[in-house]
């Protein structure tokens, strides 16, 4: 048993014991009452994880254009949605973006639940979810500074993204654009414009495309991977109760 492992047995023991008492508080949904919910706090819990099977639904990644208020041209979307659906019905749709979107940043991953809109799941760990892709064999470099920043570094590996984007096209992804030449363009003219956009969508078109690489089952398994890794449940984490 690792450290780790011994760790949040004991915090299990102090949990059901009522001696520490972890919670997680979530923000209500408008005019529904407050829920409790235990999580991580016994073995029949973590067993009931095994039975779980989620399925990647769909993604957008829209390199369309738009007019933002002050009337300037922009990418028609700063973010990539990623959605995963369960087999009970529930949705969750997962939004991934810059860190910060008025500079150079790295990538968040926060999942909404449906029928829950005003509350976040939580951010997926950065750390967790590159080191479960390369469980699948995949590597993505999270660094903001390994993607374009200038007009000339996106230049120099156009045909690399070209065929990235293309790539989702093949895959059904949403672009909100004609094909990956025009997609192209346009992230070039946001390099000009706005070059903290288009390197994060970059480093987005990047992570979605090693994603969708996969088989579907592979692809189902990662998927079902994010929502555990997004509501920390899983023996990698010691119990709590989540409010919501």
């Amino acid at each position: 048993m690792s450290r780790l492992s011994e760790f949040n047995a004991i915090m299990r023991i102090l949990f059901n014991t009522k001696k520490v008492f972890g919670v997680s508080l979530k923000k209500v949904a408008k005019g529904q009452p407050a829920r409790i919910e235990f999580v991580n706090h016994s073995q029949k819990f973590l067993k009931s994880l095994d039975s779980i099977h989620m399925s990647y639904s769909y993604a957008k990644c829209g390199m369309g254009t738009k007019k933002d208020k002050r009337g300037n041209t922009v990418i028609s979307s700063q973010d990539t949605r990623f959605v995963v659906v369960s087999g009970g019905g529930a949705t969750y749709d997962f939004q991934i973006k810059a860190n910060d979107s008025t500079k150079f940043s790295g990538l968040k991953y926060e999942p909404t639940a449906s029928g829950a809109s005003a509350a976040r799941l939580g951010k997926a760990t950065i750390e967790l979810v590159i080191d479960q892709m390369k469980g699948y064999g995949l590597s993505f470099d999270k660094s903001k500074d390994a993607y374009p920043k200038t007009a000339e570094d996106f230049l120099a590996q156009q045909s690399d993204i070209k065929q990235m984007i293309k790539n989702l096209v093949t895959a059904g992804v949403d672009i909100a654009a004609k094909n990956e030449d025009e997609a192209y363009d346009n992230l070039l003219f946001s390099m000009n414009t706005q070059p903290h956009v288009a390197n994060s969508k970059l480093q987005q078109i990047t992570w979605l495309d090693q994603i969708l690489s996969l088989g579907k089952t592979e692809r189902d398994e990662f998927a079902t991977d994010m929502i555990f890794i997004a509501k920390k449940e899983g023996t990698r984490y010691g119990p709590f109760a989540k409010i919501f």
